[in-house]
């Protein structure tokens, strides 16, 4: 059974990778995977400093009150800051050094 199964989906990724030199030679295939990278780049760093402001003014309120501040939590808030703003960049990076848009 497994064997099969395994005939199977080896026949349907040939089936399904036979179309791909066609769509290797038109440059426009790779539009729409870019497009929503820029989308969901824009949209993340928006998203991720207002959040992250939020985040850190709450935070400061309840070390105020508490009197007991917890470095580690907030370089933890920190570091996640930075990966949602420096993310994206860093993913566009790596995409045009492979070769990318």
């Amino acid at each position: 059974m497994l064997k099969k199964r395994f005939i199977l989906a080896a026949l349907s990724a040939m089936t399904a990778l036979r179309g791909a030199p066609a769509h290797a030679s038109d440059a426009e295939w790779v539009k729409p995977g870019t497009d929503l990278i820029a989308t969901l780049e824009s949209g993340f760093v928006q998203l991720g400093a207002g959040a992250l402001g939020v985040a850190i003014i709450i935070y400061g309120l309840y070390t105020t009150f508490t009197g007991e501040p917890n470095w580690k939590r907030l370089a933890g808030m920190v570091f996640g800051g930075a990966c949602v703003f420096f993310g994206p960049d860093i993913l566009i990076a790596l995409l045009k050094a492979k070769g990318g848009s």
